[in-house]
This record gives structure tokens, sequence and C-alpha cells, in this order.
């Protein structure tokens, strides 16, 4: 896989904003210089390079060029690293928080064995503390989380809002009902356990309105997703939770939302890597797979 030089030359250009010197770092002539920047300009049908009071500049689709053709630079040096590395495997160990572990990582394992298949991803699905303390211990090299984070030994880099909701019972009386979340007070909530995510995000949503869970008079905690959703299913209770982890049953009708007014929840998917280690190329070709995957697919 191989770069086209026309980049490599426009990309050393943009840089050092001189053609002599461009040439010289490049082992080229001037003319080559200019005929490769010329040739980009002819593909991409716009100016890229301009003259101005004598100098070399770069135009504003040149500048908006430039983090692109560089992503594509690197991928090409990771991808080049995975082809030619002597080891047999190539080994990333991957956490995922139990939402989207129980959702749609067969669907991330998948596409990126078809894209990377000597690469080997080592997944473990645990809930959002456990991931940073396995991220801080390097135990593993990476972090797909749903809630927020303190750890301040740990990298952060957001990706798109995934939307929280309030379930109830197909049957539940509240729906229909106009209401606030002080309405909910008094009803019974059921939540994941401490360090799940969506509890962490939820707990931040009630500071926003100046409350918390001692203002709730029934609070019961449920250790899995699946479980939230069996309880609520068979009570009169109330549960926020993801909506990507209840598509199925908000679909078949087992479960409801119950809307409730000025009240919204959401918070970024969150790829989450340690501060005191360097991402090696293969991390850093599943953080590229899993930011295209995820704009796709969420």
């Amino acid at each position: 896989m191989l770069i086209n030089p026309r980049i490599i030359t426009f990309l050393t250009l943009a840089e050092t904003l001189n053609y002599t010197h461009t040439a010289q770092r490049l082992n080229l002539s001037q003319p080559a210089v200019t005929k490769h920047v010329q040739a980009l300009e002819e593909e991409f049908e716009t100016k890229l390079i301009i003259y101005e009071n004598k100098q070399v500049q770069l135009t504003d689709k040149g500048k908006e060029l430039i983090p692109y053709l560089t992503s594509l630079v690197k991928l090409n040096q990771m991808t080049m690293e995975i082809f030619h590395t002597e080891e047999e495997h190539v080994r990333i160990h991957l956490g995922v928080c139990l939402t989207l572990g129980n959702y749609f990582i067969n669907d991330i394992i998948e596409s990126f064995y078809n894209a990377y298949p000597k690469i080997e991803l080592v997944v473990y699905v645990e809930n959002t503390k456990t991931l940073e303390d396995m991220l801080s211990k390097n135990k593993i090299d990476i972090a797909l989380s749903l809630g927020p984070t303190t750890q301040l030994n740990l990298n952060t880099k957001t990706l798109k809002e995934q939307e929280m909701v309030f379930i109830v019972s197909k049957n539940n009386p509240l729906l229909g009902q106009t209401l606030s979340i002080e309405d909910l007070t008094d009803k019974k909530i059921y939540l994941r356990e401490e360090g799940a995510g969506v509890r962490d995000v939820f707990l931040l949503h009630l500071n926003k309105y100046s409350l918390s869970l001692e203002d709730f008079s029934i609070v019961k905690t449920a250790g899995s997703i699946e479980l939230v959703k069996q309880l609520i299913s068979i009570s009169d209770g109330i549960a926020p939770i993801y909506k990507i982890s209840v598509e199925k049953e908000l679909e078949n009708g087992s479960l409801k939302i119950l809307p409730v007014e000025d009240f919204k929840m959401s918070y970024p998917l969150t790829i989450l890597t340690p501060k005191n280690k360097a991402l090696s190329g293969t991390t850093q070709l599943l953080i590229n797979h899993l930011i295209t995957f995820i704009h796709k697919k969420l």
C-alpha cells in the first residue's frame, strides 16, 4: 500500500513553504516539486499553493486538505507496520463497557478482523470503573466507555452522543401522563451498580436539577442491563438506560419510553487510553477503525 508521492511532496512543501528546501529534503528537482503540486491541484480541481509577496502560501483549500492527507500518510505507515511485522500475532487488549459489549461489540470485532486479519483482539466487557482500573494498570490498551471518567491519568477522545431514556413496562400507568423529573422521586427506580457508566451519567444529570438519589424514595440496584430490563418488564418501576440497549424491546413493544419534560439525558461514547503508555501503530489502527465504525453505525 503506497502513498502517492505527490501527497508527500505537497505536505513537505506545506511544512517548509520553500521549493528549494522541499526538493532537497525529498531528493527531487525543483521542477519535479512543481509538477507534483500541479498534478495534485489538477486532481482536486483547486489551487493549493499560491505566491504572495514573493512567498509560498497555502490557499484555504490547501490548509483544509493537510489534516486529511496527514492522516492518510499515518494510516499507510501503520498498515505497512502491521503487514511487515515479523511476529506471528499482533495482539490488542480492548476493553468495552457493558452497554456496548452486550449490543454491538460482535459487529466491531468482525469488521476489524475483515480489515486486519493479522491482528488479534482480546476483548474484556466490564463496567466503566473496572475498565479505568485496567487501563491504569496497563492490563488493556484501549477502552470504549459510555460514562464519565475522573481519572487524570487517562486520555479521552469523545465521539457521538448517545441518548439515554427512561424505560417502563408496556402497561405502566404513568404512560400518557405529563411528568417532570420531580414527579418520579416517589416512584421505584432501578439503577445499575456503582461503577456503571449509565448510573454515573444519570447522577450527573440529576445534579443539574439540584437532585440526588437521596431525593428518590425507592432505589433498587441491578447488576446487569438485562436484569434491569427484566425487572422493569414485570413491575411498575422506572429505569434510566441508554437507548441503544433497548432498541429490540422498543421495537417489539415489550418496553416503552417514558417521556419526562425538560429532562434530556445523553453522554458521548468515549475512547480511553493511558497517558503513561505510547500508542502502538496497531492500537492507533484500531482507534481509527472504531471511529469510522461508530460514526457509520451509531
